[in-house]
């Protein structure tokens, strides 16, 4: 009994819990539909209303314009009779079901052709006046304005081909140049000769293609002249760096002491004296030249770059060209570094700079490469002080000023 009890509670809960849901989804779903329903009323009713103003308007014009004998009573009868069909049919929103399925925009649209149809004219005419007026205005233009209306793709000034055209040559390029009630002429410039001129009838003009493309022209003399190779700076940049370069290269073959001199270290690089050097005489001292890849810079970046060689061919001009140089590939670590590698060891790039003067044993001198009329300026390595063997090669480098810091206020 008790269990019978406690099941007929928990189906009564039950229920009324899914009727409870139910009803909170139809309230909620009715609210919406009501809640759209009214604002669409509000427009009829806006919408109804401003029709209604104008509508008493419009009928008491209407009366006055038929007792003063402007309008007959059957066309007024006619015209304000559409016009009730069309203010109705908009408010309902049913355009598409009556006699103009195109509809109007708005209430002033239909005022607006009712006023049109009211002077004597019919509902095709009203809203055809535009086309109309563009008709009238293609019947009031010249055969040449015609022409061009007709052949969309001529424009004055503008380069044209003929392919078909038994008179015209296809490869030839014709400007068109004028048209009038009677032909239009296309002009061809070929690039040496008189200019040949074509007339053709305004009927003809439909061959015509256009090109779209530039006009063969000769290129001036003068600027053929200046862009020759012998004025050229991009080959003269070219000449002057490869010159430079073999100077260079001649002598560092012959001036630089061979590499079983130095001892080489990796992590980090730096190179060591293998024998002793003294500083004088000459055939002892240590001089070490700089040997890489060269490229032309501007004279104000110089400063920016480790080293720079300074070029001048007297013979030619007393200008001074700066090449900057960059050392070649260099294998800094020693598992990368065996006999098939392309490393190059140049003695002058592995000396490390030192803040310390005593330690240094190198300092920076310039000397001149002279072969003929040309100089080329290359910075050395010479030592200022006896280097003993095994001793690492240093120039003096002093220390970048620290940046002071701006003190916050």
């Amino acid at each position: 009994m008790f269990f019978d009890v406690m099941y007929g509670l928990l189906m009564f809960f039950v229920v009324w819990s899914a009727c409870t849901a139910a009803v909170k989804i139809i309230s909620r779903r009715f609210f919406l539909r009501s809640h759209a329903l009214e604002k669409t009323m509000q427009d009829v009713r806006a919408t109804t209303l401003q029709a209604d103003a104008l509508m008493t308007t419009t009928w008491n014009s209407l009366q006055q314009l038929i007792t003063a004998g402007q309008v007959t009573e059957q066309l007024a009868v006619q015209c304000f009779g559409k016009l009730q069909v069309r203010v109705i049919l908009h408010i309902l929103k049913k355009e598409k079901h009556g006699r103009e399925p195109k509809g109007y925009k708005d209430l002033a649209e239909i005022f607006k052709l009712y006023e049109q149809e009211l002077a004597g004219k019919t509902a095709l005419e009203a809203t055809s006046a535009k086309s109309s007026e563009g008709a009238k205005t293609l019947q009031e233009q010249t055969p040449s304005a015609i022409a061009l209306m007709k052949n969309k793709q001529l424009k004055l000034g503008e380069l044209y081909t003929n392919p078909l055209h038994v008179q015209v040559d296809p490869g030839k390029i014709y400007q068109f140049t004028k048209i009038t009630d009677s032909f239009a002429t296309f002009m061809h410039t070929p690039l040496f000769g008189q200019a040949e001129v074509l007339d053709m009838l305004l009927t003809e003009l439909k061959q015509w293609r256009h090109h779209t493309g530039k006009a063969p022209v000769l290129v001036p003399t003068a600027l053929a002249l200046s862009c020759s190779p012998e004025n050229s700076t991009s080959i003269l940049q070219d000449v002057i760096t490869s010159r430079a370069f073999l100077m260079l290269h001649e002598f560092y073959s012959g001036n630089v002491p061979s590499v079983d001199s130095f001892y080489f270290s990796c992590n980090p690089a730096s190179v060591h004296a293998a024998k002793k050097f003294a500083t004088s005489p000459a055939p002892k001292t240590l001089k070490l030249y700089p040997l890489g890849n060269l490229h032309l810079i501007p004279a104000v970046q110089a400063d920016k770059h480790s080293c720079v060689l300074k070029f001048k061919d007297t013979s030619k001009s007393s200008d001074v060209f700066h090449l900057a140089l960059t050392p070649p590939k260099s294998a800094l670590n020693l598992s990368k570094l065996d006999e098939n590698s392309k490393t190059i060891l140049i003695p002058y790039f592995w000396v490390t700079g030192t803040s310390e003067e005593e330690a240094a044993n190198l300092e920076r001198h310039l000397f001149d490469v002279k072969d003929g009329d040309q100089v080329l300026t290359v910075p050395l390595f010479r030592n200022t002080k006896p280097i003993p063997p095994q001793t690492a090669l240093h120039f003096f480098k002093a220390k970048p000023e620290p940046k002071k810091r701006a003190r916050l206020a």
